[in-house]
């Protein structure tokens, strides 16, 4: 294994906004973990249309998954739009500071042995240039108003302006809340984050959607289904990598009020 330095994204990456999408729909998935053959499999089965539709990623693209090695081909695709998780931002940290004993800890630990039979310097290089690539925070413009994509959360009590202003001037708290954050769902705190119309999140396990103020928590914990091998609960939920039309996700709960904090 060759572990070297990269150059960082620049500021104004770091949040990233995508225009209406006016001839396709826009879908949003939860924590991939390597499990891109699977993303594949729910696409085709809600009929994605890869010359015009759009789908976006909460983070948490690579680890504990089988194909994680894979996901520079995933990230390749032109229709793939990605915030960084918390395990592409530990990869990143290693990579740069060619932490081997981090490595080995997060191989154990957090599912990272994949990177660990990576032989090629070149390799890694692309690797970390196209994890490197990928911005904390996501705005996508919907008819229903501003969506945000983040990882793990909005600091409470700030709004989307001092948010993402915050991410761009790298403040470290805010950018560890952004990856790392757990404090709105574990409260649970039902306050919402203004000057968004809603934010879609990844990084904490939830049954279905869970919704916090004008937060939606998507990540269903797919990978650890398919790594204790239990195929009910698989074919139980075929939807579970959460391929859900943005506009239809807001619209639905903004009508009925359905799973509005009162649990997670």
């Amino acid at each position: 294994m060759h572990l070297t330095f990269c150059k960082t994204i620049g500021d104004d990456q770091l949040v990233k906004r995508y225009a209406l999408n006016v001839h396709g729909r826009d879908f949003v998935v939860g924590d991939i973990h390597g499990c891109f053959s699977k993303v594949k499999m729910s696409l085709e089965r809600i009929g994605f249309n890869y010359e015009i539709d759009r789908l976006f990623c909460v983070g948490d693209l690579i680890d504990r998954g089988p194909e994680s090695n894979q996901v520079i081909d995933f990230l390749k695709q032109p229709w793939v739009h990605s915030v960084r998780g918390n395990h592409e931002q530990v990869l990143i940290d290693i990579i740069d500071n060619a932490d081997v004993e981090k490595l080995e800890y997060n191989a154990q630990r957090n599912g990272m042995s994949w990177f660990e039979k990576i032989k090629d310097a070149d390799e890694v290089t692309r690797i970390r240039e196209y994890l490197g690539s990928l911005p904390i925070v996501i705005e996508i413009e919907t008819k229903q108003g501003l969506v945000g994509i983040v990882h793990a959360e909005v600091p409470v009590g700030m709004s989307w302006e001092m948010f993402t202003t915050s991410i761009r001037d790298r403040v470290p708290s805010v950018t560890a809340s952004a990856l790392w954050g757990r404090t709105r769902i574990m409260e649970p705190n039902c306050s919402k984050v203004p000057g968004v119309g809603e934010i879609i999140c990844g990084h904490t396990v939830v049954h279905g959607i869970a919704r916090l103020g004008n937060t939606y928590y998507v990540d269903t914990g797919y990978v650890f289904k398919i790594l204790a091998e239990k195929p009910s609960e698989l074919m139980a939920i075929p939807s579970i990598l959460l391929a859900k039309e943005l506009n239809i996700l807001v619209s639905k709960y903004s009508k009925s009020g359905e799973n509005n904090g009162d649990s997670t």
